[in-house]
């Protein structure tokens, strides 16, 4: 017979480094001297990000914010201040060819140009097919529109022919 575990598999989890980070992930690295690597972690599905540094989560935010920016220090002899820049939507161009923009800024340089590129990849995949779904569903209202109107044209015509059957 096992003894009992002192430890709650339901309990919640006693740090906030032991909590579960969401899976799309990009990392990099901060500083010259005093090297720094920031881990960054977001869910689309749970609008969930969290930042870490050096494998100490420094935020943790739920946003649904299509633009964003999100700073935090790093470093502690050799402070850097990161700026992390997302915006969904950057232009009306946007709403033509889907656009994802994920930056980061390290002492307000562009360090990286693109944060999250297989993100990019998947939300012009996922625009092409709902840009194809609307297509069609644009030419079935259309063809339904054609039906409708010559059948508005018959019973037309059939009630023409039958008022003159009837003046007869």
């Amino acid at each position: 017979m096992k003894p009992p575990s002192s430890v709650n598999p339901y309990a919640a989890p006693s740090d906030a480094t032991q909590r579960k980070r969401p899976p799309v992930r990009a990392r990099f690295d901060v500083g010259k001297d005093e090297r720094h690597t920031v881990e960054i972690c977001l869910s689309i599905w749970t609008c969930e990000e969290v930042y870490v540094v050096d494998d100490i989560e420094v935020m943790r935010i739920t946003s649904v914010a299509f633009r964003a920016n999100r700073r935090f220090e790093v470093g502690e002899d050799e402070k850097h201040e990161v700026e992390v820049r997302v915006d969904m939507f950057p232009s009306a161009q946007a709403l033509i060819a889907p656009m994802w923009i994920a930056e980061v800024y390290v002492d307000g340089k562009l360090q990286v140009e693109e944060l999250f590129p297989t993100m990019r990849r998947r939300l012009k995949a996922v625009y092409r097919v709902v840009k194809w779904l609307l297509m069609g569903l644009l030419a079935v209202i259309a063809v339904m529109l054609q039906i409708l109107i010559l059948l508005c044209l018959l019973i037309l015509l059939i009630w023409i022919f039958d008022l003159r059957a009837v003046g007869r």
